[in-house]
């Protein structure tokens, strides 16, 4: 009686993966290749195809076992781009089973942005940033995808993840000399695999004004402790955090620079799966200049409009503009003027007679929006204020939003924005990492 029920038992769980065999379906598309196929959060499967493919011309065909039938036809089914399709099989037996499906053209992304981690700047009022809390807060970023915490509300099939990071200045405590601190962080992210981008603040170079009647209040003495060699740091990461990420994914980048001016900020641009990132460093008007004061001479400003003038051609190009953008530097449009004039506390700036096209903050704001409505679906990302905030711009009939971030050195809140490769930015939302 024994053995006699073992074989019972056996034979049951045969029957029954066989049983389970019987519920198969699949689509193939005859006409395009999908650059993918895979098995959404929800257990539905989405086909991925190139951008631009027009989803009613796959020439869909149903694969069923014999005897069955499938509703709606695959073959004349409406498809609807990132719309759940779904197909109802019956099956010989009469069992129907409901397979659910996806489709769209063009890749998704997601992006972290964060703005102003600003490690140890701890006498800084609501700024927590020590380095075990930036730790503890990128790795939260990098493990986002695992933790289930997130969600897009437009796209819930879509799992967030840091596909993309970029950390939108203000890196370190004033006029850091080695930039060990925040570097530690950052390299969890490039040692992750993932691509990161970073850009300074004002923060992050020296000093945060740049003077032009007074050179002797401008860039200050500095070898191996302070001044110009601060800059080196701040500069030399955003170039070596560039680099690497081309490595992992980012492509085309083009640098702004002009002749004139021994250092340059080099802002730059490049694209993540067909979308355009813009990225300015304290912003797109950031001087070159020319290195530095010394014990017998003084720095030399530079005004920035070949940097300007070689963007504007960048974005003039037909098959750039039509590419959908993503703009960022560190200053908010609509901050105060005197941020866009390079002055401190007590009015110091550059000589207006040194940048004679833009020697107003009106005319460098009007410029720089003038260059992003050139270009597809714009939507703008800044810090600096330490304060969440969307707020509208216009220009040349283009209407975009300039969102700038909340204060990541508080409790590693920041930006996550999911984006299509044919339309850019798709959703936006303000999450925390403090977990």
């Amino acid at each position: 009686m024994k053995k006699k029920g073992i074989l019972l038992a056996i034979t049951w769980a045969y029957t029954f993966v066989l049983h389970a065999q019987d519920y198969t379906f699949g689509l193939q598309p005859e006409n395009t290749k999908p650059d993918r196929i895979e098995t959404v959060s929800n257990g539905a499967t989405r086909f991925v195809f190139p951008a631009g493919t027009d989803l009613n011309q796959l020439g869909l065909e149903a694969v069923l076992p014999e005897g069955a039938t499938v509703f709606p036809d695959p073959a004349t089914a409406r498809i609807r781009d990132n719309e759940p399709e779904i197909f109802t099989v019956t099956y010989a037996d009469g069992t129907q089973k409901a397979f659910p499906y996806y489709f769209t053209a063009g890749r998704w992304f997601s992006v972290v942005l964060f703005g102003d981690p600003e490690i140890n700047l701890t006498d800084r009022t609501g700024n927590n940033a020590k380095p075990e809390n930036l730790s503890r807060w990128a790795d939260g970023i990098i493990h986002m995808a695992q933790s289930g915490r997130f969600a897009f509300r437009t796209r819930p099939d879509i799992r967030p993840a840091a596909d993309l990071v970029i950390c939108m200045g203000d890196m370190d405590q004033d006029s850091e000399k080695s930039g060990d601190a925040i570097k530690a962080v950052f390299d969890k992210f490039t040692s992750a695999g993932i691509p990161f981008i970073t850009m300074c603040g004002n923060h992050d170079l020296v000093p945060d004004y740049w003077t032009g009647n007074d050179p002797d209040k401008g860039l200050t003495l500095g070898v191996n402790d302070g001044g110009s060699h601060c800059n080196d740091v701040a500069l030399g990461m955003v170039s070596d955090y560039l680099s690497a990420a081309q490595d992992l994914g980012i492509e085309n980048v083009t640098r702004f620079t002009q002749n004139e001016g021994k250092v340059q900020p080099s802002p730059f641009t490049f694209t993540f799966k067909g979308v355009r990132f813009y990225v300015g460093q304290t912003y797109w008007f950031q001087k070159p200049y020319d290195k530095p004061k010394t014990l017998f001479s003084s720095a030399t400003y530079y005004a920035p409009n070949g940097i300007i003038s070689a963007l504007e051609a960048f974005v003039s190009d037909p098959v750039v503009a039509a590419t959908p953008s993503v703009w960022i530097q560190h200053y908010p449009i609509s901050c105060e003027d005197r941020w866009w004039l390079d002055q401190n506390d007590t009015g110091m700036s550059i000589a207006p007679e040194d940048t004679p096209d833009y020697a107003t903050a009106e005319a460098k704001r009007n410029k720089y929006m003038q260059l992003i409505a050139k270009t597809k679906n714009p939507v703008h990302f800044s810090g600096h204020n330490h304060a969440e905030a969307a707020n509208p711009h216009a220009a040349g009939g283009t209407a975009f939003k300039d969102h700038v971030a909340p204060y990541f050195a508080t409790k590693g809140e920041a930006f996550l924005i999911l984006c299509h490769e044919g339309e850019g930015v798709k959703e936006i939302q303000t999450v925390c990492f403090d977990y």
